[in-house]
């Protein structure tokens, strides 16, 4: 049976209540490479619609030091993971109105937990909860940041990471319907264009690597020329990422949107 499986991109929601702004929670994780260390990420990107939060323009990190690494920095023992979680959800359980959880950063051996806060009055019920793991080594640093720097900076994604991101929801979803990930099978692209010429010379380049157009339409919108062409690819997490991206920036140079990529679910 052939199944569809699309690019969704869903962006948190907010309101507003008692006069307080409110975001819907959305953590996102993906991997970074920073001055050549890799950084597994998890950061609240719904937090995006509201900050920065004016009552809140102090950034806390609670770092720990990990026992057991692999070697690429990052934690190497599932035990360890699971005191980790417990301690998360420890540090977050005991949040007031005055805090808020933005994200942690694993890498070189530490797991840094960020924080904003009105003040640091909850450093203390940090240090009080985390007695009972003392074996990890910790240090925790308090500093005004009022424009979310370090919110932006280090854990929000950039456009092309969030393009990741989106790539590892699709194939979380073929495997959720049973697919191995280890069959080539077509895969089918999106882009729109402005003008009908950007289109058709996207299309010259785009063969030259292969694809082949499997249809265009004219709808209305900003971008109304519609493109979707195909290519039979591998469609482990790495192949996706390069050929995606590779459409992704194209698309630009040609005034274009890519919009997404869609699969059958194959099965061996």
């Amino acid at each position: 049976m052939f199944k569809q499986i699309f690019l969704i991109v869903s962006m948190g929601i907010f309101g507003n209540l008692f006069g307080q702004k409110k975001h819907t929670e959305n953590f996102e994780s993906y991997f970074r490479i920073t001055n050549n260390l890799k950084q597994f990420i998890v950061v609240d990107t719904g937090l995006n619609s509201i900050a920065p939060v004016n009552s809140k323009q102090n950034v806390l990190k609670m770092s720990f030091q990990m026992l057991n690494i692999d070697d690429e920095g990052l934690c190497a023992s599932e035990e360890e993971l699971t005191e980790f979680g417990e301690i998360e959800d420890k540090m977050v359980e005991n949040l007031t109105k005055d805090e808020l959880f933005v994200g942690r950063i694993t890498s070189n051996g530490l797991r840094d937990f960020y924080f904003y806060t009105k003040d640091g009055k909850i450093e203390l019920v940090f240090q009080d909860l985390l007695k009972e793991y003392e074996k990890f080594k910790t240090k925790i640093t308090f500093e005004v940041d009022e424009n979310w720097n370090k919110y932006y900076k280090l854990l929000y994604p950039t456009d092309e990471e969030f393009q990741k991101i989106g790539n590892r929801s699709v194939l979380d979803n073929l495997e959720e319907g049973g697919d191995k990930l280890t069959l080539e099978r077509e895969v089918f692209h999106w882009i729109y264009f402005k003008t009908e010429k950007d289109q058709e010379n996207f299309i010259e380049e785009v063969e030259k690597l292969n694809f082949s157009v499997v249809s265009k339409d004219k709808i209305k919108d900003e971008f109304p020329y519609q493109l979707q062409i195909k290519r039979v690819d591998k469609v482990d997490e790495e192949s996706v990422n390069e050929y995606v991206i590779q459409l992704w920036k194209l698309a630009p140079k040609y005034n274009g949107n890519y919009d997404g990529w869609e699969t059958s679910i194959e099965k061996e």
